[in-house]
């Protein structure tokens, strides 16, 4: 396949997204989500400070191949290697915290006139294999993925008044590719439970609707039955990434979920039940200040989380109300017992799944990335 790469090194502040398809088919009393893309789309946004010459090498190739197939450097996941010579075969590097594909494309780069590509045959932990030698000597070098896709909006340049010029440029990914590693979450009726803590990532809404129907004739009272069995809440999750190598977990976890179609249990986080009597281990129900749980709930989880740090997880599977008390009925025994004094927080855990197929990724500098999705409520598989 003919390609040319794109080599400008951008500035920081690089967006990326990754897009899934999922169709959600709603019944009153549940819903079906049909998987329509495996693998995301991924497009990369970059901005760029040019000099007059780079400007000009930028803009050549943006007209002559605008329209053709680009390799696309992931900036984000560059790491220098130093002195790499021509006849090498393999780049020591630690791949754990990039995409490198068996079969795709790496970058050698020590400036924009000074590069090569080449096919990776293998990797380990600490090395990439070449399918050939680097072609090239390089004595301070970079080494990235090299992604192969197209520019989708053209090359855009701000003019101002000295010589350093503003550009910017979007790519959408052509051969990415669906992955998946295992989390390490705890589970709760085989759903993986997000225990990151949550960021309100310029702000963090939550709401509860019980979605209506409404016939109005205009001359009488409007008809407004309900259109679903469970009233709707909605959240946001938001990670504040602050390492490599959490940018590579959360990506990956991403790609296990595909978007919209798999649920997962999210934590409150918040101290929604305070308990007025111990828990043995034995327990299969507990104890805690009303919230009037019996007559609004009927199934729901919660995570118990103890002074020590110790977490369990749990379906309640019924409640009731005794005066100033919820009594809520586990599905299994505690297995760890709580005492009032140690116990931290009990906070309600709800089954969700994102709310949208379009993940966007702010990458800043020092490898910190921010995430922000909504996300909503769905019945329990």
């Amino acid at each position: 396949m003919t390609y040319k790469v794109w080599p400008f090194m951008p500035q920081h502040g690089v967006d990326e997204v990754l897009e899934w398809k999922t169709d959600i088919l709603r019944t009153y009393e549940g819903e079906q989500r049909v998987m329509l893309r495996n693998a995301p789309r991924q497009f990369l946004s970059y901005t760029f400070l040019m000099n007059e010459h780079t400007l000009s090498k930028a803009r050549a190739l943006a007209y002559g191949w605008g329209g053709g197939q680009f390799g696309i450097p992931v900036w984000t996941e560059v790491i220098f290697v130093g002195a790499v010579s021509s006849s090498a075969t393999s780049i020591t590097v630690d791949t754990t915290t990039s995409e490198y594909v068996v079969g795709g494309q790496v970058l050698i780069w020590q400036d924009d006139s000074n590069y090569a590509e080449a096919t990776v045959a293998s990797i380990t932990s600490t090395q990439l294999n070449l399918s050939g030698t680097v072609g090239k000597t390089f004595t301070a070098a970079y080494v990235c993925p090299l992604r192969l896709g197209k520019m989708v909006d053209g090359f855009s340049i701000q003019r101002g008044p000295n010589t350093n010029f503003k550009s910017s440029a979007e790519f959408r990914v052509d051969d990415n590719s669906a992955y998946a590693a295992a989390s390490g979450l705890p589970t709760l009726l085989g759903l993986e439970i997000l225990t990151d803590t949550m960021y309100h990532l310029g702000g963090a809404d939550e709401k509860i609707i019980r979605e209506v129907e409404g016939m109005d004739n205009l001359t009488g009272k409007v008809y407004a039955p309900v259109k679903y069995a469970r009233s709707d809440q909605t959240f946001y999750v938001g990670f504040s990434l602050q390492t490599r190598t959490d940018i590579k977990r959360i990506r990956s976890w991403l790609h296990t979920n595909k978007g919209r179609l798999t649920p997962f249990w999210l934590i409150s986080q918040s101290h929604d039940l305070t308990l007025t009597s111990d828990v043995g281990a034995a327990d299969t129900s507990i104890e805690v200040n009303s919230i009037g749980y019996g007559g609004n709930y009927t199934q729901t989880a919660i995570r118990i989380l103890r002074t020590n740090g110790t977490a369990t997880y749990h379906r309640v599977s019924s409640g009731s109300t005794v005066g100033s008390v919820d009594v809520l009925n586990l599905s299994a025994a505690a297995g760890v017992a709580a005492t009032i004094a140690g116990t931290e927080s009990i906070s309600f855990m709800q089954c969700v799944r994102l709310d949208s197929d379009r993940v966007e990724i702010s990458h800043q500098e020092n490898h910190y990335a921010s995430i922000k999705v909504p996300c909503i409520e769905v019945p329990v598989p």
